[in-house]
């Protein structure tokens, strides 16, 4: 596989009392396309993590910043790659091909630090949504309306298809023993040349060894905590889960 374009990248920038107090590593990582070179139709996605030096110390000879190296990488990182694991076969989101965890180079920016490559399946179409978000005022409600595809280009019967599919996404991610964290409306894909949805977002596994033992049944209302709904504004959570699309779209919802 060959890096073609940097997709995202992220840092998590912590000085050494802020670790200790955390008992985690800095952190930086970045998301590439690749391609096969042997067959440029099929493309992946190369996510690569490392260990970083604490905050200050970053112009330090490299002897000083491999005493910060660690060989255990941050739970958070440990426990979306067996959330992967978990997710092999899912049609609804991106299969974990190959993964490697390694130690970093004496040339590194922490030598001997960790590092985590992950390679998985390329996620098709493009994000409903794009960073930012408007008001907009209808039969005197305000909504909060997430910028992009999906509000903004997507007709009715489209975004009821989608709906569906997220729904079924949902429930098979959670039958799999994994939750979809904290993902919004920018971490669901759409591919309208084959009308299939993908989920691409920081998965958590969950059961007895981990903080959720259990995820929370569905309902509709997850419609909104996605942005796949609008509620208006002056309305609150909770609702009553077992309320149906028409008796929330009754109460003022967006669909």
């Amino acid at each position: 596989m060959e890096l073609e374009e940097k997709l995202t990248e992220h840092s998590y920038r912590l000085s050494k009392k802020a670790a200790d107090e955390y008992e985690t590593t800095p952190s930086a990582g970045a998301t590439f396309k690749c391609q096969n070179l042997e067959n440029p139709a099929q493309e992946a996605l190369m996510k690569i993590h490392i260990q970083v030096p604490y905050s200050g110390t970053e112009f330090r000879p490299s002897s000083v910043r491999g005493t910060q190296a660690s060989p255990n990488i941050p739970e958070g990182l440990e426990e979306y790659i067996e959330a992967l694991r978990r997710l092999r076969g899912c049609k609804f989101t991106p299969n974990l091909l190959e993964h490697k965890v390694d130690v970093q180079e004496e040339d590194g920016l922490v030598p001997r630090g960790w590092s985590v490559y992950l390679l998985a399946t390329a996620v098709p179409g493009i994000p409903l949504a794009i960073e930012g978000s408007r008001y907009e005022n209808e039969n005197q409600l305000t909504f909060l309306v997430p910028d992009g595809e999906f509000w903004k280009n997507l007709d009715r019967p489209t975004r009821d298809e989608i709906r569906t599919q997220f729904e079924a996404a949902y429930n098979d991610i959670t039958a799999k023993g994994v939750l979809c964290g904290l993902a919004t409306l920018r971490d669901i894909y759409w591919d309208s040349s084959t009308n299939t949805l993908t989920i691409n977002t920081q998965f958590e596994p969950f059961g007895d060894k981990y903080v959720t033992k259990s995820p929370t049944p569905w309902s509709t209302q997850y419609f909104g905590v996605y942005g796949l709904a609008l509620r208006p504004q002056s309305l609150r959570f909770p609702y009553d889960p077992t309320m149906t699309v028409p008796q929330l779209e009754k109460i003022g919802w967006r669909f």
